[in-house]
């Protein structure tokens, strides 16, 4: 049966050393299991790995319900960064799912959204044509950590970006996103999103104080007063979007 909303999750188990800061596949492996069982609560979740992992053999991957395990073909060219990696393996599952769902939230695998009830429901609440993404107008880049559009819409906007992604030469799949979204209707989160999980890039578990937390939230419901598309600004540490990008693109 088809799904009207489904969590879609990246993952490469197996990574080359030094790409990654939590690099032990096992490791890894522990931190998906994780995610799986949380998001499984809330919402059907395709579970997409493609580093050449042995996935349908893995009991504890196949014995969490709600779960639906995909086995994407690794890519060989890692050096051209996770951004190209990761949206190669969206587009690999999107050209061959048999049963897919009216619409994904996509989520980069080993992070944990504390308020991912409050997500779900913004989706479904969410107009078909309309594509929910955190859009950065200054920077020129679309967070690609989390994102939610229907399943046509990901086909006409999204697909095949991933072929122009070079990291070494600034063709961040950030950038091209936001590039490709600019004809699409777009708008950003009304929820700040609650992050949780260890970061790729520093090894650290990531979740921010509850008051800088309160203090997004404020930032981001006061930008879309104005501006329902785009934000300007996060919180009041005004972090680049680039480090943002950094800790939040590694999976």
């Amino acid at each position: 049966m088809t799904q009207p909303l489904a969590i879609v999750l990246t993952a490469a188990i197996i990574v080359s050393p030094g790409s990654t800061a939590v690099e032990e596949a096992s490791a890894r492996r522990g931190q998906y299991l994780s995610a799986l069982r949380f998001y499984a609560r809330f919402a059907p979740v395709y579970f997409l790995e493609n580093s050449g992992y042995d996935l349908m053999n893995d009991s504890a991957f196949a014995g969490i319900p709600n779960v639906h395990l995909r086995s994407v073909t690794a890519g060989e060219d890692e050096a051209r960064g996770k951004g190209y990696r990761e949206f190669r393996a969206l587009d690999g599952w999107y050209t061959q799912e048999k049963d897919p769902p009216q619409r994904i939230l996509k989520i980069t695998g080993r992070y944990l959204y504390a308020n991912i009830s409050a997500l779900l429901q913004e989706c479904r609440e969410t107009s078909a044509d309309v594509l929910l993404f955190d859009l950065y107008r200054d920077d020129r880049v679309a967070l690609t950590s989390l994102f939610s559009v229907s399943w046509e819409d990901y086909g006409r906007y999204i697909q095949g970006l991933h072929v122009h992604a070079e990291d070494s030469s600034g063709a961040w799949i950030e950038r091209l996103v936001y590039r490709g979204l600019l004809g699409a209707k777009t708008r950003s989160f009304r929820h700040e999103p609650d992050i949780g999980g260890i970061s790729g890039s520093s090894g650290r578990a990531m979740r921010a104080s509850r008051v800088k937390f309160s203090v997004r939230q404020a930032a981001r419901s006061f930008n879309r007063l104005f501006d329902s598309r785009f934000l300007y600004f996060r919180g009041t540490a005004f972090k680049p979007v680039k480090e943002l990008i950094r800790k939040q693109s590694d999976w």
